[in-house]
């Protein structure tokens, strides 16, 4: 299980979550051949994506910030103190 990842040719996770019941042949062509959309099927069959839409939500800026210095790699935390209520 060396390359356990999608690759160009998997199907988008929507796709393969809208497939469960294999009505394609070319999709269970490819998941006889790939472990990873195989195992990605099987959660959907567990666990089935949820049919309400969740509109989205405005991100505080603070939080914004703090993921924007984590991503790149900054250690200035106080963004996350400001958040947790401890700074100013």
């Amino acid at each position: 299980m060396e390359s356990f990842h999608k690759t160009k040719d998997c199907p988008s996770s929507q796709k393969l979550a809208a497939s469960v019941d294999l009505d394609c042949d070319q999709l269970r062509e490819h998941l006889s051949e790939c472990e990873f959309c195989d195992a990605e099927l099987e959660f959907y069959r567990r666990y089935p994506p949820l049919e309400e839409k969740v509109d989205p939500e405005n991100i505080p800026q603070p939080l914004l910030e703090l993921a924007d210095a984590l991503m790149h790699q900054r250690r200035d935390l106080s963004e996350l103190h400001k958040l947790a209520g401890k700074g100013s």
